[in-house]
Parts: structure tokens; C-alpha cells; sequence
């Protein structure tokens, strides 16, 4: 098999046994450079061994002992490997806590854990390794895990096209909110640039502006003069907060 991987550089966590060493084989046969990372550093280093000996390229693999599930140890992680290879190319975010059992029997419940253990730290990480100040999620509908929450506390934004705390919360997307805000008569809507909480739309508001309504507005009418006074708002606001001039606080408006 052919993936096109040759000499990328891959990050495989939890590789020093089972399926997280079984990825780390597979990227490095695909010609990746490889850094293995886990917490016990005895095995890690015992696996790194192993895949060098495999290789027969000691350049080529890199053994990280570090705990990836804080800020910290993912920094480690991502330091050492663009100081030895010099980029990252590929993440794989290996956790073994999977429940097993039945596809169609995991509760809703089982699989946002599942999520929370991998995606959210993969995104994470990622954030960290590009040196991120501020996130802004552009209409992102997903909540995000904790672990992204805390890394970049207060310094995550979204926009939402209404003035919230109305037509906001769970379901309120897209034109849902344009519909709402017809329906209530308002004479008025407009752009919410906030920053992002646990819950949908709950966090503190960092700037807003109004747009009119106009009697016989349509759907199509409102939502495409909100859309186009927040592509413009946006841009203001990210370039307030370049300059200083808005200064976000975790918790605060």
C-alpha cells in the first residue's frame, strides 16, 4: 500500500503497545519518521528499539516520555518532535479506553467520552503546536471538550447571527435563527461575537452589532444582510483584539 507518507512526520500517543504501536508500525513502514510518545517511559523506549532495529534508520524514530492528556506534556511532545524532524505532518491521537461491546448499544453518553479522549485532544494539540493565541470557530455547532476549553480559556470566540442572549442556545443555527426572528416580529437583529463555554451560546459576549428589519423581509433578505454585516464585523473585531483594544478575559465581556 502506497499513502503518498513518505517522509512526513507522524506523532503516534499511547505507542508503546497495542494499537497505538500497531500505527506507529504502519506509518513508519509508509516511510513516515515516527515519534512515539507515552508515559511509561520503560516500554516506550523498549518499542522505540524494536521500530529502529525494524527500520534499520536510527534518524528516523523518536521516543518522548511524556503525559499528553495536559497542556504541558503535549507541549513536550510537540517541541521535541519538530526539534528533531523539523515539522508535523500527521497526529494520531491514540487512547485506550475505548468500552467495547455492541456498535448500535454504545449510549450517547459513551460516545462523547470517546470523542473528549480523542478528538479534543488531537485538536488541542494541534492548536498548541501552531503557537495559537486566539481560536475562532467561524460557526463551528460542536461543543467543545474540556481540554480545548482549558488550554485556551477565555481566547476561544464564535459569532452568532442574532443578538443573544435571544435566539440563541441548542438548535438555534443556520436559519433557525433567521426564522425566529421573523416569527417574534423583532425590528431589529444582528451579529454576536462571543466567547465559547461548555453550553451552546452561553458565553460571555464580547461585541455586537444591530442589523434593521425591514416589514416584508423574507428569510433570504434577512439572512443575507446579517451575513453580510458579519463577515465585516468579524474582521473588525479580530483586528480590535490584534491591537489591544478588546482584550479577552475568560468569564468576562
Amino acid at each position: 500500500m502506497n499513502l503518498q507518507l513518505a517522509d512526513k512526520v507522524a506523532i503516534v500517543t499511547g505507542s508503546s503497545r497495542g494499537l497505538g504501536k500497531a500505527s506507529a508500525w504502519a506509518l513508519a513502514a509508509e516511510g513516515c519518521r515516527v515519534t512515539l510518545c507515552a508515559r511509561g517511559a520503560e516500554a516506550l523506549n523498549a518499542a522505540a528499539e524494536e521500530l529502529t532495529r525494524t527500520m534499520e534508520k536510527p534518524d528516523r524514530v523518536l521516543a518522548v516520555a511524556a503525559d499528553v492528556s495536559t497542556p504541558e506534556g503535549a507541549k513536550t511532545v510537540l517541541r521535541h518532535t519538530v526539534e528533531t524532524f523539523g515539522r508535523i505532518d500527521v497526529l494520531v491521537n491514540n487512547v485506550g479506553k475505548a468500552g467495547g461491546g455492541d456498535l448500535l448499544a454504545t449510549s450517547d453518553a459513551e460516545w462523547q467520552a470517546a470523542i473528549d479522549q480523542t478528538l479534543f485532544p488531537a485538536i488541542r494539540d494541534v492548536l498548541v503546536a501552531a503557537d495559537v493565541d486566539v481560536v475562532f470557530l467561524a460557526g463551528y455547532m460542536k461543543k467543545l471538550g474540556p481540554l480545548v476549553l482549558r488550554a485556551f480559556a477565555g481566547r476561544i470566540l464564535n459569532t452568532h447571527p442574532a443578538l443573544l442572549p435571544r435566539f440563541g442556545g441548542p438548535g438555534m443555527y443556520g436559519d433557525r435563527v433567521f426564522e425566529a426572528v421573523l416569527e417574534a416580529g423583532e425590528a431589529e437583529s444582528g451579529v454576536s461575537i462571543h466567547l465559547v463555554d461548555a453550553d451552546y451560546d452561553t458565553g460571555a459576549i464580547v461585541r455586537q452589532c444591530k442589523v434593521p428589519v425591514f416589514p416584508g423581509d423574507s428569510l433570504d433578505d434577512l439572512k443575507a444582510r446579517v451575513r453580510a454585516r458579519e463577515k465585516t464585523f468579524v474582521v473588525e473585531t479580530l483586528e480590535q483584539i490584534a491591537k489591544g483594544e478588546i482584550r479577552l478575559v475568560a468569564g468576562a465581556g
